[in-house]
């Protein structure tokens, strides 16, 4: 998600949400514990409504929103805890008309979900053709299951100041800005919103041009007060492929898992990248990238991955196709161990004062485990 989402976030775009979110239920007793979207006669139930958003505000907190098959024009807005299942629905909240619900839209573009309630269920929906993210959190404990995102113009899935949140056996595809992304931009107005105790289990990221598979990005560091960094998270048993491989420049370039902050103060740490599957990235398949002094960036681990050919743009100092990438301004330790790494110039390349534990790793047609250049400046 762009940085700009954090002066909506300031300018009260989400104060507006939380405060329908929050809203009176006196009458929440009489509303149907589930009920049913569709197109005229293609309806799979009743009651039916005919646009989401009106079977949203209908439902019963804790209630299931079913969308029937078909192609829903909206932006999506949930703002109480309940499940959104579809079967066979798809919703473009750009085609064929513009749909600006989202409270985010001025800034960052419309989004087909976006999820401003905790406890919120998505599942078995296809999202595309968003100006902003196929499906955007900033709530925790969001569970995205079982969806496609593709063709939206930010990433597939944004879990953005959204924690102990899952996100499973989703396809994020054809996404300009990527596939998943854990970020924090809510903690410009959310204190101590972050993406903490995530699960990325076992999606498929490919072919989004220019984004990275998986993203773990602080863009709050310590320009704000109070904000979090990025730690905790698992990223496992993801398929990651041709991600970031659509420009001709790194910076233009992204990774299958990238961890990195622009920011000062940035923190990513903690995190755990383990038994992926990740080939032909623009950046090396795992890549970290601690761009200035003062940052936090320890306890990360990249264990048991299967790590193809990557880095096909290149990195600072590394022009050379490389399984993992480590490159810090301060002094870093990095634990990458029993990975299978093939077919690369390096195994691990590092940028740097930056320590490998390494053990147990395979390498094959990698006639360079090792390869580094000091300093960083990336």
């Amino acid at each position: 998600m762009r940085r700009t989402l954090t002066r909506v976030l300031v300018g009260g775009g989400l104060l507006a949400a939380a405060t329908v979110m929050f809203a009176g239920s006196a009458a929440a007793n009489a509303r149907p514990s589930t009920v049913f979207v569709s197109h005229g006669s293609q309806g799979c139930g009743h009651p039916h409504f005919a646009s989401i958003n009106a079977a949203v505000a209908a439902v019963a907190k804790g209630g299931t929103v079913v969308v029937c098959r078909g192609t829903y024009n909206e932006d999506v807005v949930v703002t109480k805890p309940l499940r959104l299942v579809g079967h066979h629905a798809r919703i473009n909240p750009s085609s064929p008309v513009m749909r600006t619900n989202s409270p985010l839209y001025a800034q960052t573009g419309n989004n087909a979900v976006t999820i401003a309630a905790p406890w919120v269920t998505v599942r078995g929906v296809t999202a595309v053709g968003a100006t902003g993210d196929g499906i955007f959190s900033f709530a925790n404990h969001s569970r995205i299951i079982g969806n496609w995102a593709s063709g939206n113009a930010a990433t597939g899935i944004d879990l953005n100041g959204s924690s102990w949140s899952l996100v499973k056996g989703n396809v994020t595809e054809r996404n300009t800005g990527g596939g998943i992304t854990l970020a924090n931009d809510a903690g410009g107005i959310i204190p101590g919103a972050t993406a903490s105790h995530d699960w990325i289990v076992g999606n498929v990221s490919a072919d989004n041009p220019l984004g990275c598979g998986v993203i773990l990005a602080d863009h709050l560091g310590s320009t704000v007060s109070g904000a979090r960094g990025i730690f905790a998270n698992v990223i496992q048993g993801n398929v990651l492929k041709h991600n970031g491989d659509g420009s001709t420049t790194p910076e233009g370039a992204g990774a299958g898992v990238v961890l990195a902050s622009p920011v000062p103060g940035g923190a990513v740490y903690g995190n755990l990248v383990v038994g992926n599957r990740i080939t032909a990235s623009g950046l090396a398949g795992v890549t970290i990238h601690s761009h200035l002094p003062g940052q936090r960036f320890g306890g990360n681990r990249v264990i048991g991955n299967l790590i193809g050919t990557n880095n096909v743009t290149g990195d600072f100092g590394d022009p050379f196709t490389t399984g993992v990438y480590v490159g810090s301004v301060d002094p870093l330790t990095i634990v990458v161990r029993h990975n299978v790494i093939r077919n690369n110039h390096f195994g691990i390349f590092t940028a740097g004062a930056v320590t490998v534990r390494a053990r147990g790793n395979v390498y094959l047609h990698v006639p360079h485990h090792r390869g580094s250049t000091s300093p960083y400046a990336g």
